[in-house]
């Protein structure tokens, strides 16, 4: 049993899992292959490797601080590839005006034991306003976001919205969206939005598309003034002033304004205006505070345990053969 926990204790086995470590967090960012395969494995590999030094080993039990590091290290290793098995990443677009539907997600990472999803509604558009400085430079974003039975919050590039373990952070992808009522020939009316390119990035190409229940396409082209950009100024919808909609629908072409109606094949169009939309990057990572205590105790021990060896000479009154303290 010794012989066998000393043979995963070695440290040329501690060098192959850091190099297995490195190389999946490339395969990781690259996306050639998920985090819970490409991560980790190593992980769990390098936490044996480092539970079997710190049983066989008798150094470590010599040096508390230096023990207490490792098994630090220890607990990081295991609560990162715990993490990689609860996360979930997803990109979330929402129209200013509309509420949150677990169908708006956009799934980019999903762990087997992720979170239960955040329940429909529980969230709001509110205004949303981007700072630009001259050259098109993006500065501060304000989004405002009704919370259940929290009411309002402001959050911004750095300024994360907190809920349910999730965490709710804005993004550089925005820009302008149609409000429609979809009312059918029978059945109740249903608001959504058909969101235009991310503007200014692609403010030549504001056009979009939306089939109907029915499967009828539906083109719609966003005429939006000249962005100003020589000039400080801030992104909202204000800014779009009278912008019209035109829709293309089987060749036929027409221009919209808020309040106009328009027939279709199996129900009618109301355009009830122009709002904006945000692009968010919704994660869940309970690990992380965890993680973020658990490594600042590993560099407390190791200041220690470091502290403790450049101050034991000190202690005893060691000297070397110039006479000083060695």
């Amino acid at each position: 049993m010794i012989g066998a926990l000393r043979k995963l204790a070695s440290l040329r086995l501690t060098l192959g899992g850091l190099l297995l470590l490195a190389a999946g967090l490339v395969v990781d960012q690259r996306g050639w292959l998920s985090g819970i395969w490409a991560i980790t494995p190593p992980l769990l590999f390098l936490a044996v490797n480092l539970a079997a030094a710190l049983l066989v080993d008798p150094r470590f039990r010599r040096k508390p601080a230096l023990f207490a590091f490792h098994l630090c290290l220890l607990l990081l290793a295991m609560l990162a590839g715990y993490g990689q098995l609860v996360r979930y990443d997803a990109r979330l677009p929402i129209a200013e005006g509309q509420s949150f539907s677990g169908a708006q997600l956009m799934p980019v990472r999903e762990g087997p034991l992720m979170a239960p999803p955040l329940v429909d509604g529980v969230l709001r558009q509110g205004p949303i306003a981007v700072d630009y400085t001259p050259g098109l430079r993006r500065g501060a974003t304000r989004s405002e976001v009704w919370v259940a039975d929290r009411g309002w919050y402001e959050i911004g590039d750095d300024v994360p919205l907190m809920i349910d373990g999730y965490r709710l952070y804005t993004t550089s992808n925005k820009g302008f969206a149609a409000l429609l009522t979809w009312v059918p020939q029978q059945g109740e009316e249903q608001l959504g939005a058909v969101q235009f390119p991310s503007y200014p990035a692609k403010e030549l190409g504001q056009a979009s598309r939306w089939n109907t229940p029915a499967g009828q396409q539906i083109e719609f082209v966003l005429a939006l003034p000249p962005s100003p950009y020589n000039e400080t100024w801030t992104l909202s919808t204000a800014l779009a002033g009278e912008a019209t909609i035109e829709l293309n629908v089987t060749g036929q072409r027409r221009v919209l304004r808020p309040g106009d109606v328009m027939t279709v094949t199996d129900g009618r169009l109301r355009y009830e205006g122009l709002s904006m939309w945000m692009g968010y990057e919704l994660t869940y990572d309970p690990t992380l505070p965890w993680l973020f205590s658990i490594a600042v105790l590993a560099v407390v021990f190791m200041t220690i345990h470091f502290a403790a060896r450049i101050m034991r000479p000190v202690r005893k009154g060691a000297v070397n053969s110039s006479g000083y303290p060695a």
